[in-house]
């Protein structure tokens, strides 16, 4: 199974020097950091250094992380901050027909959700609608968007937020023939499902088609820690995922954690050295 991990970790290095150092380490795949895509942030001759060092390292860019931050809401009820959102996503779709055949994740939006049934079923439509825009640009560069389950508001909050559950992203799915799911690992155990059940329920809708693999313990939030140190059965996700199509369907085993923990450097090092104690081969 192919195995990799976010730039997110090495976000400090900047988008080229972060592909070369996880090259050094010994990573062949890799989820781009969203931060690359997005217009704002890197500018179009940076992301061009990124692009050659992709080719240059040989290393694959297995997923890309479209934008999701800093005003980025494609299901926005305010007109003026989804359309800001959809532009600039526009603009990251556009740079990922550069990467090669990278799966697009991408966030069903950012808001918090609401205990009215009517409000969650307007917010689920703008989703959908914003999704299936998302999907056609995709579709012309032959990419595929993948979108992703969000972290709920845990279970004190009565608010229902519409993309958490990943039955949410399976109608996605259903009402936008060839979008797929990204299984985010973290966001399922916290939202109280489990992980390798949500892998099998995917596969089983024929859409998964990516990960952010990630440990927590839940408190206060996900952690994005490498598996093994928070509270996920790991041998039965790994054996999950192993019952599935998805790595002869080309899906990636991506780790997605933060350099927030210690060296970034180090907790690199040692994410690739858990591939043969996870079990990933």
């Amino acid at each position: 199974m192919h195995y990799g991990i976010s730039q997110v970790i090495l976000k400090e290095l900047g988008p080229a020097e972060s592909l070369v150092k996880l090259r050094e380490i010994g990573f062949e795949y890799v989820e781009i950091h969203s931060a690359y895509l997005d217009p704002r942030f890197t500018s179009g001759e940076r992301f061009e250094g990124l692009v050659r060092a992709l080719s240059e390292s040989g290393i694959v860019a297995a997923q890309a992380h479209l934008p999701f931050w800093s005003g980025i809401d494609i299901g926005n009820y305010n007109d003026i901050i989804r359309t800001y959102g959809m532009n600039v996503t526009r603009e990251a779709v556009e740079r990922c027909g550069e990467l090669g055949k990278p799966r697009l994740v991408l966030h069903p939006g950012t808001w918090q959700g609401s205990a009215d049934a009517g409000v969650v079923g307007i917010f689920r439509e703008l989703v959908i609608d914003a999704v299936r825009e998302i999907a056609q640009l995709a579709a012309g560069h032959s990419l595929t968007v993948a979108v992703e389950n969000m972290l709920g508001n845990g279970p004190e909050d009565g608010r229902r937020r519409f993309g958490a559950p990943i039955e949410d992203l399976i109608q996605i799915a259903e009402a936008v023939p060839g979008v797929k799911a990204c299984l985010d690992t973290g966001h399922a155990f916290f939202n109280g499902q489990d992980p390798a059940e949500c892998v099998r329920k995917l596969a089983a809708a024929g859409i998964l088609a990516a990960m952010h693999v990630q440990d927590t313990d839940c408190f206060p939030h996900d952690r994005h820690w490498l598996p093994g140190k928070g509270a996920i059965d790991w041998p039965a996700f790994v054996a999950a995922v192993q019952e599935t199509h998805y790595e002869r369907e080309g899906g990636a085993f991506i780790l997605e954690v933060s350099p927030r923990y210690g060296d970034a450097v180090g907790i690199a090092t040692e994410a690739l050295a858990l591939r043969e104690k996870l079990g990933v081969n």
